[in-house]
This record gives C-alpha cells, sequence and structure tokens, in this order.
C-alpha cells in the first residue's frame, strides 16, 4: 500500500527519506521542467544516467526508450543524511503533456524488478504534472506494480 506526504521530494531524499527517488522524464535528453529540473540542478548525475541512455541508441530511435529507466547512484556528500538512488522513468516520448498510462506502467515494472523491496522510495505523482496524465490511473498502476515495495507518493507543498 502506498503512503502519501506532503513535502519536497528533493528536501526529503537530501534529509534520508528515501533511498530511492523515481521522477518522469521525456525522451529527447531534457530535464528543462518541473521536477525534472530541479532533480538535474541538485543530482546531476541522473542528467548524466540520462544523457548516457541516449547515447545508447541512435537519433531518431528515442522511441526505444519509452518506458525504459535510467539509474543514478548519488554518493553521500556532506548536505546528505545518505546514499541516494536516482530513477529516470521515461514515461513520456515529447515534453509537455505527453506522458502515457503504458509507459508510466512500463517503468514501475522495471523498478520493481530492480530496486530491492527493502529500499524506501519516494515519487512525485508522475506524469500528473506536465506530463498531463490523471493520478487516479497512474495510482491505481502504482499500486498494482509496486505493491510489495515500500512507496511514499510525495504531493508537493513548496514547503
Amino acid at each position: 500500500m502506498l503512503k502519501t506526504l506532503k513535502g519536497d521530494l528533493i528536501k526529503l531524499a537530501i534529509k534520508g527519506h528515501f533511498d530511492v527517488i523515481v521522477h518522469g522524464c521525456n525522451c529527447k535528453n531534457l530535464m528543462n521542467a518541473g521536477i525534472a529540473r530541479t532533480i538535474r540542478e541538485n543530482f546531476p548525475e541522473a542528467y548524466e544516467a540520462d544523457t548516457e541512455i541516449h547515447k545508447s541508441v541512435m537519433w531518431g530511435n528515442e522511441y526505444l526508450i519509452l518506458g525504459q529507466i535510467s539509474t543514478a547512484f548519488i554518493e553521500k556528500r556532506n548536505d546528505m543524511v545518505n546514499d541516494l538512488t536516482v530513477v529516470n522513468a521515461y514515461t513520456q516520448f515529447y515534453p509537455g503533456p505527453d506522458a502515457t498510462y503504458i509507459a508510466v506502467r512500463d517503468s514501475f515494472e522495471l523498478i520493481a524488478k530492480k530496486i530491492p523491496k527493502t529500499s524506501r522510495i519516494g515519487i512525485p505523482f508522475i506524469g500528473c504534472g506536465i506530463g498531463g496524465l490523471e493520478w487516479d490511473r497512474v495510482e491505481y498502476h502504482l499500486n498494482h506494480v509496486m505493491k510489495n515495495h515500500d512507496v511514499t507518493v510525495i504531493e508537493f507543498d513548496g514547503a
């Protein structure tokens, strides 16, 4: 079962509330808006992982990334309580309102396979801001696929 918490996913991650954070990305190697931008600014390793997955496909074939994930391990720094893994979930092809429920589900399935069940996972309302999806449908997939994982959904409150 999912837990919900109001707050700032990035600040909570830095304070050690999570071992893993997940956010939605487009398939164009752009992390310039929304939480992706904040993650790029705070954890440049996540953008490097995004860039590396794009190097693995030929230009014009970025659609192969849709529904996939890339990960970045962030080693504990002075401002962080513990190590952190950032998961870039490729939930939309283009920037803007282009997220799809299938890509979200596929990303969740990969996360469920690759992230240990003992990890504390923090996730925003993935795909529901700029991506344009409805939370109740995303939540259905999250509950179904990640039911055996410790997942906290963060409702951003700007504090």
